[in-house]
Parts: structure tokens; C-alpha cells; sequence
């Protein structure tokens, strides 16, 4: 019997080894993310096989062409940025909410009318789409599908469903798979990754609460306990406020758990849309709730960090620099001003 429990956990370990051996081939094994798996056939090629991150339920599977793409139309912004890390922003040639893309080779093209603006992320303009007839669409759980109308290759992009940074920016390797460049983008990975897990702090005895969110109507809208930004907070060295939620996605709570909790604050991160640059009597402004948090009336100007995402490229190009989202939250959790590439503190 024991003999026979030895064996199994022998291979137990041996069936988690990277590569490994399936029925469909050889599973490349992936470091964080779990939205994607590659798998290597063995009449040479590729397929790719797209699951939901968090439930690790089957979206798609795709045999890789192994030409590169000439066209292509990404529905996100972030997708742009992986292709841009791969040097292949020639090949986009239509992107949706263009007005809003802070990438500025692509805001060029769009003035120049090299690209087109299909609109909305969930339902493109179709006729805009069949006209500038792409070889591949990167789309996302949610967004309408043309893959069977029209006979357009589409790759369902997840990444954005995973928690951990370093899981968003392995999805490097599946553009880095379409593209033919799959050594260019593990290297591009595994640099970034390098530089991310050198950064991360250990955490103290007694690690400073980090509060996230804001005000919208009369409720908090905060990302939730389970969330990216916990992980990067977590890897700063200080503890997640969360106010007890558990969610990996954003969550709404009463204004007045946050006035009842607040004195176990130490520091506001917050993201958000403001045209303007931000200043604490525009905060206080934007809602008269916001003149009962205590840490706004605290004259010491590293107790709040902003992110404005009307002017930071947060959502677009952070995806693929999170050790430098990193740094600012070390830097904000350390009381520091040595990085504020994404983050800074709120003017006064």
C-alpha cells in the first residue's frame, strides 16, 4: 500500500511538469496565468485553447495558422499594448473606441484615416469591419462574434478576468504565438517578470491598510477583495482594505461602512476619470459625501495617491508594465515620491 501511494504521488508530480504530456498533444505550462494553454501537436502544430480564468470553463479552441497575420482588429485597448510589445502595430487596422486610445502611433493613424473606428468594444461597426477585412479579430467574452457569419479567425481574450498582474501580462505569449514572435514575447515576459518579483516587499509586522475606490452616486465602488489591485498591494508590502468583500471583480458598499471603518485606514489608492488635473477641493467637490472621510482633511499630502485614467494610459499599456505600477504603490506605501509613472499624490 504504501508502496503503491509513492507511485501515485511520483506521478502526481510528473503530470504537473512543464511541459506536459496530453491525449492532444504537449501542454506548455504556464507560470500565473489560467485563462490560456498551449498546446504542442504533434504533426507540428500549434493549438491554442482559451478557458474562463476563474471558473476554468472551456471558451475556444484555435489551431494557430502558421503565417503571421497582415490584418488585424483588436476590441480592446489592451490587446493593442501586447501587440505593440511585439512590434506589430503595422498589421491593426481598425480598433473600437479610438477616441479614447492613448497609443500614439495609433492615434495617428487614426487622424490620417490608416485605421478605422468601429465604435463600441461589444458590437463593432460591421460594415467598417468587412471593409478593412481582417485575418484575425482579438475579441473578449461578451463581445458580438463574427467568427461564423463571416469566416474571420477570432481569439477570445481573457486576460483581463485574471487577478494576478504577472497572469495579465503572460497573455503576451498568446499574441506572441498568432504572431510567430512566441520566443520574442517569453522573453519580453520573462524580463518584465524578473524585474516585477525583484520589486515585491515583505510585508511587516504591522503593514499599513491601503483603502481603493470612490464615490459614484451614493454608494463606494470599490475593485474587490480577491482583485488585481489586492495583489499588487499585497506584493507592495502593506494589506488590502477591503471592507470584507471577497470579489475578484468591482463591488458596491454602503458609504457608511466606509465612515464606520475608517479609522483602521493608513492611505487612499484611487482610480479614476477626471478631465482636470485633480486637486483635494476637486475631490470634495465631486461629492459633499466626501467631507466625512477623515483622511481627506489629513494635511499630510502622501496619505492619498491618484491615478487619473483621463490622462494615465492605466487600462491600455499598464497590462504590460505592471513592475512599474508596482514601484508607485511601493513608493506610495513607503511615503516615498521616487515613482509616479501611473500614481501620484493628490495636489492639494
Amino acid at each position: 500500500m504504501r508502496h503503491l501511494l509513492l507511485l501515485a504521488i511520483i506521478s502526481h508530480i510528473f503530470s504537473c511538469s512543464s511541459p506536459s504530456e496530453t491525449k492532444k498533444g504537449k501542454a506548455i505550462k504556464n507560470d500565473y496565468a489560467k485563462g490560456f494553454v498551449i498546446n504542442q501537436l504533434s504533426n507540428g502544430e500549434k493549438k491554442l485553447l482559451i478557458y474562463h480564468p476563474q471558473t476554468g470553463k472551456k471558451i475556444d479552441d484555435i489551431i494557430i495558422d502558421k503565417n503571421k497575420p497582415t490584418i488585424v482588429i483588436p476590441l480592446s485597448a489592451t490587446h493593442l499594448s501586447f501587440i505593440d510589445a511585439l512590434g506589430e502595430l503595422s498589421t491593426v487596422k481598425g480598433v473600437t473606441f479610438g477616441e479614447s486610445i492613448f497609443n500614439p502611433i495609433i492615434k495617428e493613424k487614426l487622424k490620417s484615416n490608416e485605421i478605422v473606428n468601429l465604435g463600441q468594444d461589444a458590437a463593432p461597426n460591421k460594415e467598417l469591419l468587412l471593409t478593412a477585412k481582417p485575418d484575425i479579430i482579438f475579441t473578449f467574452p461578451g463581445s458580438q462574434s463574427y467568427k461564423d457569419q463571416l469566416n474571420i479567425t477570432e481569439i477570445p481574450v481573457t486576460e483581463f478576468l485574471e487577478v494576478h498582474p504577472l497572469a495579465q501580462l503572460e497573455w503576451v505569449k498568446v499574441f506572441g504565438l498568432v504572431y510567430n514572435k512566441y520566443d520574442q514575447a517569453v522573453h519580453y515576459y520573462d524580463s518584465i517578470k524578473t524585474i516585477y518579483n525583484t520589486l515585491k516587499i515583505q510585508k511587516s509586522e504591522t503593514p499599513k491598510n491601503i483603502m481603493c475606490g470612490e464615490l459614484l452616486d451614493q454608494h463606494w465602488a470599490l475593485p474587490g477583495g480577491k482583485s488585481l489591485i489586492n495583489q499588487y498591494i499585497e506584493d507592495a508590502g502593506a494589506d488590502y482594505y477591503s471592507f470584507g468583500d471577497s470579489n475578484t471583480g468591482s463591488t458596491k458598499i454602503d458609504f457608511e461602512v466606509i465612515i464606520d471603518e475608517q479609522k483602521a485606514i493608513n492611505k487612499w489608492l484611487m482610480t479614476t476619470y477626471h478631465l482636470e488635473k485633480l486637486t483635494r477641493e476637486k475631490v470634495l467637490a465631486k461629492n459633499p459625501k466626501y467631507t466625512y472621510l477623515d483622511i481627506l482633511k489629513v494635511s499630510d499630502s502622501t496619505s492619498i495617491a491618484v491615478c487619473n485614467t483621463a490622462q494615465k494610459p492605466y487600462f491600455e499599456k499598464g497590462i504590460v508594465e505592471p513592475h512599474l505600477i508596482l514601484k508607485d504603490i511601493i513608493s506610495f506605501v513607503k511615503d516615498s515620491n521616487s515613482s509616479n509613472e501611473y500614481f501620484r499624490y493628490l495636489y492639494p
